[in-house]
């Protein structure tokens, strides 16, 4: 199957392409320079989504593709320009699907913030759509106008939503920053650290997005997609620092005092114009202090969705994974 990737330079998206790859997927990937190293197999086209122009050297692979898979956003969005933040997380799917007339099916990669975090009941397909933040906010943009414009060109459209992504290559997730700050004691709970979440494994996401690719049962749905184990987060924090050979300090920061700081922290960068996030925001403490739990029957009933990498052993390998880049750099 001929397959058109967005994001193949990324961390989700570098597992995906190699995955489609190693199950016998022809896959052109768009990037905006040659990526070094490139992913085995893929032939990468030159493009940018944040241009308005920035397809047209990819005209020729999307005409071909019967299937796109639109992994590419903007996660890090403080400081740009609204402009770009909108044609890359919001328009950039319907141009996408604009170009490609031998179409098949369309694999959109949103998230689970745009249902926000879990009140009551873990989140599911149908839950409210409650994004508290702006990158969530455009994902629930983005999904609108992919369904009105794949409706119309009649394009079977598949929606992935999923939570929190860990793994060897993630350069800078949640997941990386907490054994970053834990191996070097730079991290505190805020709170107790009771609220609960569950992580997944690269692999096992990208497992499911070949079944959203392959599997008939998937056309039109939407998916939620998260790991099936769930743990506090200071226990999480605690399985981190075990694999780390170091402790957790004893004591927190109330959730309220780390509110404050991140008010004025965003207040501050806000009025200065800075580029750069704040170290502490509300979006961060939110994934810091709230449940994030989520029932997947669909996935697993629909795509086979299993996830096959249980959690202490993907801390283990991301925190081999860290110290290997850190010797290597």
């Amino acid at each position: 199957m001929n397959i058109f990737v967005t994001g193949a330079t990324g961390f989700i998206g570098s597992a995906v392409a190699r995955g489609l790859v190693e199950t016998g997927h022809t896959v052109v990937a768009l990037a905006r320079s040659n990526p070094a190293p490139a992913v085995p197999g893929v032939r990468f086209v030159p493009g940018d989504l944040a241009a308005a122009d920035g397809l047209a050297a990819a005209e020729g692979a999307l005409r071909e593709a019967r299937i796109i898979v639109h992994l590419a956003a903007l996660r890090k969005d403080w400081g740009l320009p609204e402009s770009t933040v909108e044609r890359v997380n919001v328009e950039s799917g319907v141009r996408l699907l604009e170009r490609a007339p031998r179409l098949e099916r369309l694999v959109f990669v949103s998230s689970v913030g745009v249902h926000g975090f879990a009140v009551g009941s873990p989140i599911d397909e149908a839950s409210p759509m409650r994004p508290y933040d702006s990158y969530g906010a455009a994902k629930v943009a983005a999904e609108q106008r992919l369904v009105s414009a794949a409706a119309a060109r009649r394009v079977p459209l598949v929606i992935a939503r999923p939570g929190i992504i860990y793994g060897p290559g993630d350069g800078y997730g949640m997941i990386t920053n907490m054994i970053r700050m834990i191996g070097s004691h730079r991290f505190l709970l805020i709170g107790d650290g009771t609220n609960r979440v569950q992580i997944l494994y690269v692999d096992d996401l990208a497992a499911a997005l070949r079944a959203a690719i392959e599997r008939s049962e998937a056309e039109g749905q939407a998916f939620v997609l998260t790991g099936r184990e769930e743990i506090r987060l200071r226990d999480l924090a605690a399985r981190i620092a075990a694999a780390l050979g170091t402790r957790l300090p004893p004591f927190h920061v109330p959730e309220r005092a780390a509110r404050l700081i991140a008010s004025a922290l965003e207040r501050a960068g806000r009025l200065r114009g800075t580029k750069t996030e704040p170290f502490v925001t509300h979006s961060k403490l939110n994934l810091m202090t709230r449940d994030y739990l989520c029932d997947t029957t669909k996935a697993r009933t629909l795509l086979g969705f299993h996830p096959a990498v249980a959690m202490p052993e993907g801390i283990d390998r991301t925190v081999a994974w860290l110290h290997g880049a850190a010797r290597a750099g």
